[in-house]
This record gives structure tokens, C-alpha cells and sequence, in this order.
């Protein structure tokens, strides 16, 4: 890439963790550089990591939640 990466055309980084993992799930060219078991593993541990992250209530949001209730 050359220039401002902010004005080059083509489709932005993923947001949120899950659409990113969803993504490196599906780029077959990634999984050929990376080796297929490399990539597997890695998918499962970030998936797990997010499925736990996701489970978790914060302090903030058990407030709001007693607030909007």
C-alpha cells in the first residue's frame, strides 16, 4: 500500500472480535501461510476467549440494568 491508507478503497477491518473471527475462519489463503492446525487452535482459543469474555457482567451493567428495570 502506498499513500493515505485511510483513503485507499476496499473493505475495513472488522469491528467486533466475533466478525473478525468469523473472517480468519474464512480466508483459506491466511490458513495456507499459517498451516491449517495453527490456524484451528488459534480460532478455538480466541473463540473461547470471547465466548468467556461475553458471559461476563460488569458492575456497570448490572447498575444499569437495576436502573432500567
Amino acid at each position: 500500500m502506498t499513500g493515505n491508507g485511510l483513503e485507499q478503497e476496499g473493505l475495513p477491518f472488522p469491528i467486533r472480535q466475533s466478525d473478525a473471527l468469523y473472517e480468519f475462519e474464512h480466508q483459506h489463503e491466511l490458513t495456507h501461510y499459517l498451516g491449517e492446525r495453527f490456524s484451528q487452535v488459534y480460532h478455538a482459543c480466541k473463540m473461547g476467549e470471547l465466548m468467556q469474555f461475553e458471559r461476563l457482567v460488569t458492575e456497570t451493567e448490572i447498575d444499569w440494568m437495576l436502573k432500567n428495570a
